[in-house]
């Protein structure tokens, strides 16, 4: 759907809210993918994902799978 290249110094966090949604995606994450890709360099990362569901408001929290 898109790419949202975020720089991060050593040690350091951002939040990228609705990230989806920026990128022009659907509503709903129901049977779709997020990506999170190191672009430059030999270090880590890590990411988590938060959904909050619309009906409920009750939030679901994701950690991204290292592949």
């Amino acid at each position: 759907m898109g790419i949202t290249p975020v720089h991060l110094l050593p040690f350091s966090n951002t939040r990228i809210n609705d990230v989806v949604g920026r990128l022009g995606g659907p509503l709903t994450l129901e049977e779709r993918q997020v990506t999170v890709r190191l672009t430059d360099g030999l270090d880590r990362v890590g990411a988590i994902l938060s959904v909050v569901d619309n009906t409920s408001q009750e939030p679901t929290t994701l950690s991204l799978v290292p592949r």
